[in-house]
This record gives structure tokens, sequence and C-alpha cells, in this order.
């Protein structure tokens, strides 16, 4: 049994680096320590020879949300701060950016509009 189930894993372990079967996206939010997470799960992901080349920063708030509220306006330029941080620490992957979204993402039609703002046309 035991070899059986390390044969799976170095199986599973093959298909996850074949970038022609599996992508890896990772998504995080502009701030601390979800900058740091994800810098820790890329190295690991690397140690195991997975490629990721995507990352998706979420929740950023939108700059027409902002309209003369002091809060929003200093997390807005936190974020940013945090923007460049993952500009330069994720360089050499694709970085794509989702705003903030006035409900949580709940079921296919909100998912539709992440899709949209990914991929640019949503979930068919």
């Amino acid at each position: 049994q035991l070899e059986a189930d390390k044969a799976r894993y170095n199986n599973a372990i093959e298909v996850l680096k074949d970038s022609d079967k599996t992508v890896y996206t990772l998504v995080l939010l502009p701030a601390f320590l979800p900058i740091e997470e994800t810098k820790s799960a890329l190295t690991d992901l690397n140690k195991l020879g997975v490629n990721v080349r995507t990352f998706v920063v979420n929740q950023l708030i939108p700059t027409e949300a902002i309209q003369g509220n002091i809060f929003l306006e200093k997390r807005y330029q936190t974020q940013e701060k945090y923007m460049s941080i993952i500009n330069q620490e994720f360089e050499n992957g694709i970085i794509t950016t989702l705003p903030m979204l006035e409900t949580d993402v709940y079921d296919v039609n909100t998912l539709g509009v992440i899709g949209s703002k990914i991929y640019g046309g949503g979930l068919t």
C-alpha cells in the first residue's frame, strides 16, 4: 500500500509540474501578510518544480469609490504601496488586478463578473 501511495503521489507531482496540463494562479491581497504568504507558496511550489506564472491581486479599492472618504483614501494609498512591492516581487509573472466588489463572489453571475474582468468575456 505504501508503494502504491508513493507512486500516486509521484504521478500527481508530475501532472502538477506539466505546464501543458496544469496552470497555477496565486491569488493575493495588496497587504503585507498575503504578499509574504504568496512568496512562501511560490518558493515551495518552485522546490517541487511547479511553475507559477500568473498572480491575481484581489480587492483593490476602486478610485471612484473613495470620493472624499479619508479612510478609503489612506487604504488606497497603502494598497498602491503594496502593489509596487507585488510588481517587483513577481515581475516575471503575469499580474492581474481585480477591484473590491460590493458583494462576495457567491454565485455563477458574480463569478461571471470576475471572469469577465480577468479574461474579458466572462463565463460561457
